[in-house]
């Protein structure tokens, strides 16, 4: 039962975090250059992690070649990924960012399909993905269609 409780609290806590996401996202970019404040966010990010791995004493000093390795993909995800939505944030409401960015999963699929034509996706991952899509909908659903209306005129 006391697992069960702390299992919901995690889910809580990450829907809470991540939910509000691009609402702060939009907020700082009124504010901060949008990879500066990106940077800022990871960084800080960053040593809270290695700082809290450290007290359990699980955290070790990672070599050179797993510090290059981390900072291709860090530059990849944090620069390009989180840095061109904190950009695009200036210019889109944060509503239609959010169901752009939750498609992610839809262009993973698609990729996936076109490089390896024997994998398919499987019923349950499909049902996961469309249901998540029509969440994101219908809680954007209204800056979607305000967005489409400025676009449109």
């Amino acid at each position: 039962m006391k697992k069960d409780l702390l299992a919901y609290t995690a889910l809580a806590a990450v829907c809470l975090i991540w939910g509000t996401t691009y609402l702060a996202l939009r907020i700082a970019v009124q504010h901060f250059p949008p990879l500066l404040f990106t940077g800022i966010r990871q960084s800080v990010a960053g040593l809270l992690l290695g700082g809290f791995m450290f007290t359990l004493g699980k955290a070790a000093w990672p070599g050179t070649a797993h510090v290059v390795r981390q900072a291709i993909g860090g530059f990849f995800m944090i620069s390009l990924g989180n840095g061109l939505v904190a950009w695009a944030e200036m210019h889109i409401p944060s509503g239609v960012a959010a169901v752009i960015c939750s498609m992610m999963p839809v262009f993973v699929i698609l990729v996936n399909l076109t490089i390896n034509r024997e994998e398919k996706p499987t019923v349950p991952i499909m049902v996961g993905v469309l249901l998540g899509l029509a969440g994101i909908i219908m809680i954007f659903g209204e800056n979607i269609k305000a967005f489409s209306k400025t676009v449109i005129t």
